[in-house]
């Protein structure tokens, strides 16, 4: 997942046309970060909306990278996501979709695929979600977007609420992998967590 974080990154910044200094695809460090890539530019206009793409890169680079994935290793799921993507209205529908979903993940005879399918892929999406240095690097931008989003809904409130159902519809689609992958860790991570409470004592 570090390596696709940062390599997002990277082809983002070769895209603005902004220069590499130096990068790491992994390279844990005592602070904490796991990887970098630092980048120069001449300030424009436009600065401000590289630095956004910038910023979120990993997480259009960790949904194409387990996109690819999903379709080598389970490409019924991908088949699954393309029929509900944008076809979901509301909240019963989003329900619906994630309980279908749970049924077809585990509704196959490759287990060690779906197994493979699921590490790699809560590692890919858990690290496609920026870093707090990803968003302080285009907060000026993501504050000038979060105006603009006020803006419109001011003038154009119906066609704003209309996008956003649309917007959740198709989020509740991306979510559907994270939470299956999550029902199924989660007890994994509990029982260790119980395993070495009892050992400590």
């Amino acid at each position: 997942g570090v390596p696709v974080h940062e390599a997002s990154h990277m082809v983002l910044c070769l895209i603005c046309n902004h220069r590499i200094k130096g990068f790491a695809l992994y390279k844990p460090c005592l602070d904490g970060t796991l990887g970098y890539v630092n980048h120069e530019y001449r300030r424009s206009w436009i600065s401000p909306v590289c630095l956004l793409l910038i910023g979120m890169a990993p997480l259009i680079g960790g949904w194409l990278v387990f996109g690819g994935l999903t379709a080598v290793l389970r490409p019924d799921l991908s088949q699954f996501f393309s029929s509900y993507s944008g076809n979901i209205a509301n909240a019963s529908e989003a329900m619906t979709f994630l309980f279908m979903f749970g049924n077809s993940v585990f509704n196959t005879q490759s287990f060690f695929k779906t197994l493979l399918w699921m590490v790699a892929g809560f590692s890919i999406l858990l690290f496609s979600v920026p870093s707090r240095a990803d968003f302080n690097g285009c907060k000026n931008a993501v504050l000038t977007l979060i105006a603009v989003l006020a803006i419109w809904f001011w003038l154009f409130p119906d066609l704003a609420l209309q996008t956003i159902e649309h917007v959740v519809g198709f989020l509740t689609v991306l979510a559907g992998p994270l939470y299956v992958v999550l029902l199924v860790l989660v007890p994994v991570f509990i029982a260790l967590s119980i395993k070495r409470i009892f050992k400590t004592k």
